[in-house]
């Protein structure tokens, strides 16, 4: 229960803090949900790539809405358009807070905000037995 509420607070800091670059400073180890956390944004706003896979469910979906339609695609594709895209690094502010936590689930909200629009990603992460996974990311352009 400590270890609990030591992460829920680490979260809160760092969760209020806006990233200008979108990195967690002081990097966790694997596994933890805080590593998963800075390996996708690191992976979303720097386009480091390396670890990505790693923190993505087997089942995870990303959907994305176009047009007042819901596009869907799962790991594989994802992982062939990350690696058809290089390592780009966005030139947008990025902060994200946290929505809700629990000892086994985790919703994080991420924004990009570029000069005329905001991306929004809501990501949920799971605690399995081989650590904190993406499951779902669910994407919006406001």
């Amino acid at each position: 229960m400590k270890k609990l509420k030591t992460l829920l607070v680490a979260f809160t800091v760092i969760g209020t803090t806006l990233l200008s670059n979108a990195t967690i400073q002081n990097p966790q180890e694997k596994g933890t949900l805080a590593y998963s956390i800075e390996t996708y944004l690191n992976m979303i706003n720097l386009g480091e790539t390396k670890k990505y896979a790693t923190i993505l469910a087997d089942d995870v979906k990303f959907n994305t809405t176009r047009n007042g339609k819901i596009i869907t695609h799962g790991k594989s594709e994802e992982l062939n358009f990350i690696r058809s895209m290089g390592n780009v690094k966005q030139n947008c502010k990025t902060e994200f807070s946290t929505i809700s936590t629990s000892e086994n689930f985790s919703i994080i909200k991420v924004k990009m905000i570029y000069e005329g629009f905001t991306k929004e990603n809501i990501v949920s992460f799971s605690k399995t037995d081989s650590g904190w996974k993406i499951t779902d990311v669910t994407t919006v352009f406001l």
